[in-house]
């Protein structure tokens, strides 16, 4: 039997969340992301990382409201930033990119402005 069919059927059984794609966070450029952006206005955007604490209640928050949030992994390893979101359901879209992230000007975490 495959890894990821076990993998699959742990996460079933276990009541975790179970994504088609693994890679939750996608990587973009700034400016592919302010050319889609637009689609966005009004919803939060924030920036986390999957080590920082104080970033929990805003990926908690997004947990409930995904539809209301879009968010950017900063300063992390991508596979972790995903784990974080896979262990609290999130489901709003999320992306990483250095240049995404010294384009939006994240210099602290949590950060978060309006689209």
């Amino acid at each position: 039997m495959p890894h990821w069919f076990i993998a699959v059927l742990i996460a079933i059984f276990s009541g975790m969340p179970v994504y088609a794609d693994t890679q939750r966070c996608k990587a973009i450029s700034y400016k592919d992301f302010l050319a889609i952006s637009t689609e966005w206005k009004g919803k939060d955007l924030v920036a986390f990382a999957s080590w920082c604490s104080s970033c929990k209640a805003k990926i908690i928050e997004a947990s409930k409201k995904s539809d209301q949030y879009i968010l950017v992994a900063a300063f992390d390893d991508n596979d972790a930033a995903d784990k974080v979101l896979n262990k609290f359901g999130v489901s709003s879209p999320c992306f990483y990119g250095d240049d995404l992230v010294e384009g939006l000007g994240v210099s602290v975490l949590p950060w978060s402005k309006k689209l």
